[in-house]
């Protein structure tokens, strides 16, 4: 499934009839304190602030 987490709009996206999918539970916790995601959060915030967009996905190439 593709997400839109900013109008959460989905689009189911299509699984070939000749492939497997499991899904685990590994019991690994994962913590973002440890993680760069803050500073990646905190650089797309300012590359949207520079294009003075809200978002850092309404940025464009034009």
């Amino acid at each position: 499934m593709m997400l839109d987490c900013q109008d959460l709009k989905f689009e189911d996206a299509p699984i070939p009839d000749d492939l497997t999918l499991f899904i685990v539970n590994s019991n690994v916790k994962r913590g973002l304190v440890d993680s760069e995601y803050n500073l990646r959060r905190k650089q797309y915030e300012q590359v949207a602030k520079y294009f003075g967009v809200s978002a850092f996905r309404e940025v464009n190439m034009a």
